[in-house]
């Protein structure tokens, strides 16, 4: 059992022995979980509220809700991309879904086996039929992250607003009653549960204040070396089933751009420039790495400076202090305190604030001061002081060493570090 505790409220979560979650409590308010033999969530039970929720799945889509209440009954179908978790419309109907009773074969233990007496092959469902009464457009961002829901007439019905990591800021919609001008799910794959505030994840439960799972990945360091981290950068990588990142926004563009690249025809080239400025876009001017230093550490940087340039930058360090994540370069610095260069070596002293990181140094072959500040994007920190000595290199296309993800390589024996670093 795990039990927490914020702004006077108490969850407490209680799993089985197979890493799921069975029940919550939260402030009283029971809610209890079932799944199929494939880990599936078949249903929740609020039995404070006497409401039942059940999910119909299509592999690992899930396809369907219905629920049955005091309050209300619904059913909500939904439709996705083509082999994705990205969530095109949903539909439905204000009734409890009507499924195929369960079969009692003992009466075919004195007799012979007859289709036409089993439920299961019965065709004649007219009775079931269930009219659609609304439909809801997705519109979603670069990763597949719902952002509004249009109407038939294509008028906003619902928005939400989120930080980097999935947590809600601020929900809005037009009919605050209505099942259908709603929705539950964010992050491809995650489903939002009011129950428990956490998000449902197939495999795993996600809570988005905290950016973290609640349990530990279940595939064990094949999904990565920390057990309960979501992806290392939300912008641009999604984790559908709760065990490992997967390309999405860009990143998955540009996948899919170079497998399909050859195969092309000749008119389909500007594609490349479309894939080219989406990159510029998104990535350009960030870097992405860490680094945890009490005493002496080392840190590791990839950076993505423009025009398909790409740089690493990796520091031996002294001092005590932390960061991790992705962190934008303020420009406006550079033009009045100059600008650390590439392929040159530095000695630098640095101070973390928590969003941001303030820099001075010089370069050690030839003396050239310069001072800059990183701003931390999303939920990525840095804090404490230190002083590092490093090298920021330039990928090069046809190096034999390291290699980052635009194609470009270092070798790092060439500026002065081991090749094994």
């Amino acid at each position: 059992m795990i039990e927490t505790s914020q702004s006077g409220q108490t969850l407490k979560l209680t799993w089985d022995n197979l890493n799921r979650l069975i029940q919550s409590d939260h402030n009283g308010q029971i809610t209890s979980y079932g799944y199929d033999v494939f880990g599936r969530r078949l249903f929740k039970k609020n039995t404070t509220e006497d409401s039942l929720t059940l999910f119909g799945w299509d592999g690992d889509l899930m396809i369907w809700e219905s629920q049955r209440s005091n309050k209300e009954n619904y059913t909500k179908h939904y439709v996705y991309e083509p082999d994705s978790f990205v969530p095109l419309l949903q539909t439905g109907y204000t009734r409890f879904i009507q499924l195929i009773e369960t079969p009692d074969y003992r009466q075919f233990q004195d007799v012979p086996y007859s289709i036409y007496k089993d439920p299961v092959w019965k065709t004649d469902t007219q009775k079931n039929k269930a009219e659609l009464e609304r439909v809801a457009f997705y519109h979603c961002d670069q990763v597949g992250t719902p952002q509004t829901l249009s109407n038939e007439l294509g008028e906003c019905i619902w928005e939400i607003k989120q930080d980097t990591w999935g947590a809600a800021l601020e929900i809005k919609a037009i009919e605050q009653d209505n099942p259908f001008g709603h929705s539950n799910i964010r992050f491809q794959g995650q489903y939002y549960d009011k129950e428990t505030g956490l998000h449902y994840n197939r495999y795993r439960y996600y809570e988005p204040y905290s950016a973290r799972y609640v349990s530990k990945d279940p595939i064990g360091l094949l999904g990565g070396l920390n057990l309960k981290d979501y992806v290392l950068n939300p912008i641009q990588w999604c984790d559908p089933l709760g065990l490992a990142s997967e390309r999405a926004g860009t990143n998955a563009a540009i996948e899919i751009y170079n497998k399909s690249a050859p195969h092309l025809p000749d008119n389909s080239i500007p594609m490349d420039k479309i894939v080219a400025a989406q990159l510029e876009k998104y990535a350009k001017g960030k870097s992405v790495g860490g680094s945890t230093t009490v005493g002496v550490g080392v840190g590791i940087y990839a950076t993505y400076k423009g025009n398909g340039v790409s740089t690493l930058t990796m520091e031996r360090k002294l001092g005590l202090e932390y960061e991790y994540g992705v962190f934008k370069r303020d420009e406006k610095w550079k033009y009045k305190y100059g600008e650390r260069q590439v392929n040159r070596p530095y000695v630098q002293s640095c101070a973390g604030t928590g969003k941001a990181k303030y820099c001075a140094g010089a370069h050690t072959d030839k003396f050239n001061p310069y001072v800059y500040k990183d701003k931390a994007v999303g939920r990525s920190r840095t804090q404490g002081i230190s002083i590092s000595q490093g090298k920021e290199m330039v990928g090069n296309p046809n190096g034999p060493s390291i290699t980052h993800g635009t194609g470009h390589t270092w070798d790092l024996g060439a500026h002065g570090f081991p090749s094994t670093y």
